[in-house]
C-alpha cells in the first residue's frame, strides 16, 4: 500500500516540460555535432549560426545519408524489443512475485527506454560529427574534394566550388585547388546556389 501511495504521489510532467527538454536536447545535439564536424575544418561554427540553425541541424543531418536515419531509428527499436523480451523473461522466472514484477515493468521501462533512445541518438550524432569531420578534413588536406556546386554572387560572378554546408546566414565552401574552407555571407552577397550535374 505504501508503494502504491508513493507511486501516485510522483510528480507528473506537463507537455511544456517535455517540450522544454526536447528543445534543450535538440540544442545539445546540434551544438555537439556541428562543433565537432566543423572543428576539424578549423571553423567555430557557433560564431556563424543562429539558434534556429543549431536546432534544425540534427534534422538536416537525417537527409544527408540514407544509412544515418536507418541507424537512428532501427537501434532504439531493437533495444525496445530486447528490453521487452528480458522483462517478460523476468516475469516468468519469478512466478511468486509476478504481480509485483508486472507493476515494476510497467513503470520503469518507459523511463529506461527514453534514456536509452536519447543516448543512442546522441552517440550516433556524436559519431557522425567525429567521423564525418575527420573524413572531410582528410579529403581537404589531400585536395580530393570535387566541384559540386556553383555560386552566383549578386555582382554576377559565378564561382564553381565544393559546397561543405550552408545555413541561414553563411555558406561554407572550398574553391578549386584550395585546401582551406571559405565562409561567405548569404544575405546581400550570394544570389544563387546551384547544384552541378554529375558527369
Amino acid at each position: 500500500m505504501e508503494e502504491k501511495a508513493s507511486i501516485k504521489n510522483q510528480p507528473q510532467r506537463s507537455i511544456q516540460d517535455y517540450l522544454s527538454l526536447g528543445y534543450i536536447y535538440l540544442l545539445l545535439l546540434g551544438i555537439t555535432t556541428d562543433s565537432i564536424y566543423f572543428g576539424f575544418l578549423g571553423i567555430n561554427i557557433l560564431e556563424y549560426s543562429t539558434i534556429v540553425d543549431v536546432i534544425l541541424s540534427p534534422i538536416i543531418y537525417l537527409t544527408k545519408s540514407l544509412a544515418f536515419p536507418i541507424v537512428i531509428f532501427l537501434t532504439p527499436v531493437l533495444g525496445l524489443m530486447l528490453t521487452s523480451f528480458l522483462n517478460k523473461k523476468k516475469v516468468s522466472d519469478n512466478e511468486e512475485t509476478v504481480h509485483w514484477t508486472k507493476k515494476k515493468v510497467s513503470l520503469k521501462p518507459n523511463k529506461v527506454m527514453i534514456l536509452f533512445i536519447a543516448v543512442t541518438i546522441f552517440s550516433a550524432y556524436f559519431g557522425y560529427g567525429l567521423g564525418g569531420g575527420k573524413k572531410m578534413q582528410d579529403r581537404l588536406e589531400a585536395g580530393s574534394l570535387k566541384i559540386n556546386y556553383q555560386l552566383t554572387f549578386n555582382d554576377g560572378e559565378e564561382l564553381p566550388v565544393h559546397l561543405i554546408d550552408h545555413n541561414s546566414l553563411y555558406v561554407f565552401y572550398v574553391t578549386e585547388n584550395s585546401k582551406s574552407v571559405t565562409v561567405s555571407p548569404v544575405e546581400g552577397n550570394i544570389k544563387k546556389i546551384e547544384k552541378l550535374e554529375k558527369e
